[in-house]
Formats: structure tokens, C-alpha cells, sequence
């Protein structure tokens, strides 16, 4: 009997993991099981109106994107100019106020959102770039709602996505899904805008104005990992190309506060140059940082490492933010008490600082000292990066957090700007 007990427990409990596990899996993957299919033309039909369009002496271009951080937007815009297309914003009626939840629950319901404009006169356009960021392994609901709103018979409508990891085929499913009849062609991931021009050769359309799309950006994959996320960036709602604008803003904000920002606080103490890293990114500016202040450089590592898999990382990452965890740091000095400045430097995770940067915060008394936050990320939100900062004001108990640096770790000249602004560095 009691092994009978003892059976029934132990599949009872595989039952639950079983359940738990598909569960998570549904949630993450809410197109898993949509019946998606896919009749767009097939690559006899887009061949032939590949070669009579780019035969044309005169095309007429359309750049349309969805962007919610931002970072596609970037990327579309250079598209625009590289091939002197118009620009048209896919934007949903009612702006999201909870992204994951409400993108997971358009793409699992295969919602159609309304959308607040229309294009003007779509059939005088003969080429029709899509843009959008990886949501949920998925096509955003408002880029299905765009492709089903209009005849783009006789058009060639080309894909290009942004995203810190997830490649455009895993959108193409739910994109195809609302392609009837359409001529579906030459689909891209664009990871960096420096990108652009290789890729419209490729498409071999007579598109490419050479030098006018490159831009040195950084490529979103090497950004440090998982703004999820939900931005523009990826798997989930969150990364992408990096928005330069953004990088601009925050060099206009260290110029407007250096001059309330009087204290030296380097002058007279230690500096310390704090960093958690996961791709190297962090790492990258906190050691340009750490060589123009003169600081001593530390960085936060965690006892247990994070996967090295993008997604899996992300999964942690999420996890930790939605329980608030402190995960332990291995090695952590036992006092920083010579220190009386401390930048702080992370990347953005889930539209937020790592967890770990609050155990690294809550490890010690910072009655007194001053805290200067840094960070990056794929897509450069500033609505993340104000998030973060709030995060770390709420654990450095006792501190002064000044206002934090936001920028690409090869943009030095931002960086330079925020240092020498707030006394840091001459």
C-alpha cells in the first residue's frame, strides 16, 4: 500500500513539473498554438516581380515600421534615407501601458489591434519595407493588423526585423499569416544600421545609395544581454540597434546639470568603478571610465554565473526581477569604506538594473558617499534607464546618487562629457 502511496506522489509531482514546464513554455512561445498558415506568393511569383520592379528606372518605396523603444524607428529611418523612401509609423490607437503582458496576450489571441493613421495612396507604391522588433518570438500584433489593411497585390513587401538575439525566421510564421496573396521577399535581421547597405544589394532591387545608411552603431547583438527584453530588442518586448538619439539626450543632460552639479566628490577620497557585465559591454565602459577617473575597478560576479544563452539568461533574468532576488556575489570585498565616490555600472535587464545590483548595494553602508549609476543597453530607453536609476537610489541607503550616465560604450564622447560635468574627471 504505501508503495502504491509512493508511486502515485512521484507521478503526481512529474505530472505538476510536466504542467508547470508547458505552461512557462505557452507563455513564452504564445503563438505555439495558433494554426498559422502561410499563403503569400510563391518564389517563382516574387522572382518575376523582383526582376520587373528592379527594371524600373523610377520605384516608389515605403519604409513602415513598429517601434516601441525606439530602436527600430532608428533603423527605419535610415532604411528611408538610404533608399528615399517615405517613412509611416505603424502605431497602435491605445498606446500599451503593460507591454508583456498586453503583446503576450495579442500574439496568444491573435488579436488585430486598430491602428491611430493609414498610409496615403498605397497603390502608388511599389516596394514596402516592414519593420519591427522579435516580440515573444513573434510578429507585434500591430505589424498583422498593417498587412492586412491593404492590397499590396503587384508590391514586393520585404521584412526586417531588430532584436538583441532572435532571428527574423522566428517571426516569419505569424508575419506569413497575413500575407495572402503577397509577395513576401528577401526578409532581414538588421543588427546594426551599418548593415543596411550590404542588404540592399542583396536584394538586388537598384535600391543602395552607398555611404548613406552606415552609422557605426553598435550591433544589438553584442549589447548586454536581455532587455527582453519587451523593448524593441528582443525575444520578448524590449531590445534592439541602439538609439543614437538617446545617447544624444544624455550627452544635452550632463551639459545642463554640470553646473548645479558643483561638489567635486573625487577631489580628497577614493573612486571606486563598480560593474556587473555579461557580454562585455559594461565591462568595455566601466574600464574607459575607471582609466579617465583614476579609479580602482571592481567587477560584480555572480556566485552562480549566468547561462551564457541569451534566452536562458533572459528567463533568469526575468525571475529574478519578478521576485526581487539578491543573488550572491562571489568574492565581494568585505569593506569599501576608503571609498568615498562609486560609479555604479550595469546593463539594463527587463527594462531595469540587475538584481545583482542590489545585493552589491545592500552589502555595504553608503551613509555619506556619493553614487554615480551607469549603464547601457541594445535600446537605449530612457524610460528603462530612468527605472534603474529609481532602483538604485531605493537601495543605496544613505547615499547621494547623482544623476546616472546613459550611453553606447564606444560613444567617449557622451561619456567624457558626464565625467568632466560632474567633477569626476579633468
Amino acid at each position: 500500500m504505501k508503495n502504491k502511496i509512493g508511486i502515485i506522489s512521484v507521478v503526481v509531482i512529474l505530472a505538476i513539473l510536466i504542467l508547470a514546464f508547458a505552461g512557462y513554455q505557452i507563455y513564452r512561445n504564445p503563438a505555439m498554438f495558433r494554426s498559422l498558415s502561410d499563403e503569400s506568393l510563391g518564389d517563382a511569383e516574387v522572382e518575376s516581380l523582383r526582376a520587373e520592379i528592379a527594371k524600373r528606372e523610377e520605384k516608389q518605396v515605403l519604409v513602415a515600421y513598429f517601434s516601441y523603444s525606439g530602436t527600430t524607428r532608428g533603423v527605419a529611418e535610415a532604411l528611408s534615407e538610404a533608399t528615399g523612401g517615405d517613412l509611416f509609423e505603424i502605431a497602435p490607437a491605445e498606446a500599451y501601458t503593460n507591454v508583456y503582458l498586453q503583446s503576450n496576450s495579442e500574439i496568444r489571441s491573435n488579436a488585430r489591434p486598430a491602428l491611430d493613421s493609414t498610409v496615403d495612396h498605397m497603390e502608388d507604391y511599389d516596394i514596402v519595407f516592414v519593420g519591427y522588433p522579435v516580440w515573444w518570438h513573434a510578429t507585434p500584433s500591430p505589424v498583422n493588423t498593417f498587412l492586412e489593411s491593404y492590397d499590396f497585390t503587384g508590391k514586393l513587401v520585404i521584412p526586417f526585423c531588430t532584436s538583441g538575439g532572435s532571428d527574423i525566421e522566428e517571426t516569419m510564421p505569424t508575419f506569413l499569416n497575413s500575407c495572402q496573396g503577397i509577395a513576401v521577399y528577401g526578409e532581414r535581421r538588421i543588427s546594426s544600421q551599418g548593415q543596411i547597405d550590404g542588404w540592399l544589394e542583396e536584394l538586388d532591387l537598384n535600391l543602395t545609395n552607398p555611404g548613406t545608411s552606415g552609422s557605426g552603431t553598435e550591433p544589438a547583438d553584442t549589447a548586454d544581454a536581455t532587455n527582453g527584453s519587451a523593448a524593441d530588442a528582443t525575444a520578448d518586448p524590449a531590445a534592439g540597434a541602439a538609439d543614437t538619439q538617446a545617447a544624444t539626450d544624455t550627452a544635452d543632460l550632463a551639459t545642463e546639470t554640470a553646473a548645479d552639479d558643483t561638489a567635486d566628490p573625487a577631489a580628497g577620497g577614493n573612486t571606486l568603478v563598480a560593474y556587473f557585465s555579461w557580454s562585455g559591454n559594461t565591462e568595455e565602459m566601466a574600464s574607459y571610465i575607471a582609466e579617465q577617473v583614476g579609479g580602482d575597478l571592481l567587477e560584480i560576479q555572480p556566485e552562480t554565473p549566468y547561462p551564457t544563452d541569451y534566452n536562458e539568461c533572459g528567463d533568469v533574468a526575468l525571475a529574478e526581477r519578478d521576485s526581487n532576488a539578491r543573488p550572491a556575489i562571489m568574492g565581494l570585498p568585505d569593506s569599501i569604506d576608503q571609498y568615498d565616490t562609486i560609479l555604479v555600472g550595469y546593463p539594463i535587464w527587463w527594462h531595469t538594473a540587475p538584481m545583482i545590483i542590489g545585493t552589491f548595494l545592500e552589502s555595504y553602508d553608503l551613509t555619506g558617499k556619493e553614487v554615480y549609476p551607469f549603464t547601457q543597453s541594445a535600446s537605449m530607453d530612457t524610460e528603462q534607464f530612468d527605472n534603474s536609476i529609481a532602483f538604485v537610489r531605493e537601495n543605496a541607503v544613505g547615499a547621494t546618487v547623482h544623476d546616472g550616465l546613459f550611453a553606447e560604450p564606444s560613444d567617449t564622447e557622451t561619456i567624457d562629457a558626464y565625467l568632466t560635468g560632474n567633477g569626476l574627471a579633468q
